[in-house]
């Protein structure tokens, strides 16, 4: 009977404690400065993507447009794992690979450039096999993700 009246008298103490209203969460500016990011994804976004090299940091600038650069002299879909084996297929990975550890709009260069190299290869998901270039972007992107 004791422990009920302890318990009755505790729950009457807490519920006489006045509550703290949370503070306002911090309003956070969005750094990037890309109207209408998602068109760099789509189809005809490689006509924007030069928007995005004013974004990128200096000492990844240059990487960045010389792969963009080369995906748009790209001609007549090559297999991507074999352009991937190239010189600058191994470029074009090392640029995404160090763009994602960057910024929103390093991230979205990187995924724009992933994007644009989905567009002007040939893969090919495959159900018996052939499969190898659809897993290699499928990688491309989780590198992104994982970022």
């Amino acid at each position: 009977m004791v422990l009920v009246l302890l318990l009755l008298g505790g729950a009457v103490g807490v519920r006489a404690i006045e509550p703290t209203a949370p503070s306002a969460p911090e309003v956070i500016e969005d750094e990037l400065e890309v109207l209408e990011p998602m068109q760099l994804l789509r189809s005809g976004g490689e006509e924007r993507m030069a928007e995005l090299d004013a974004l990128v940091p200096l000492e990844r600038r240059v990487a960045f447009v010389d792969n963009r650069l080369d995906l748009l002299d790209l001609a007549d879909c090559p297999p991507l794992d074999d352009w991937l084996r190239a010189r600058r297929g191994l470029a074009l990975e090392q640029t995404v690979a160090s763009l994602v550890r960057g910024d929103r709009a390093e991230a979205l260069a990187a995924l724009a450039l992933v994007m644009q190299l989905a567009r002007t290869t040939e893969w090919s998901p495959g159900m018996f096999g052939g499969s190898q270039g659809a897993e290699t972007l499928g990688g491309l992107l989780g590198t992104w993700l994982s970022g």
